[in-house]
């Protein structure tokens, strides 16, 4: 889920520790060579999960649209 901003931040700090001297750009490459390629932005999951909390959502209010002479007044 945090993977683009985990990479982002390696990026600059890898750039920022070869600049100052503290690793050598060999290392710099074989760091980021040893790392997965990133995952898709989105995926079914996500788009699965979404739909599911805006199905959630819309249960809910057309519970209490349909009860909403029901509910007490102090509830409203």
């Amino acid at each position: 889920m945090f993977e683009k901003t985990y990479r982002d931040r390696l990026d600059a700090d890898l750039a920022r520790w070869e600049a100052d001297g503290v690793i050598a750009p060999a290392a710099v490459a074989s760091i980021r060579n040893a790392l997965p390629p990133l995952p898709a932005g989105i995926n079914i999951a996500v788009v699965v999960g979404i739909v599911g909390g805006l199905l959630i959502a819309a249960a809910f209010l057309a519970f209490v649209a349909a009860h909403w002479t029901e509910i007490a007044r102090l509830l409203r």
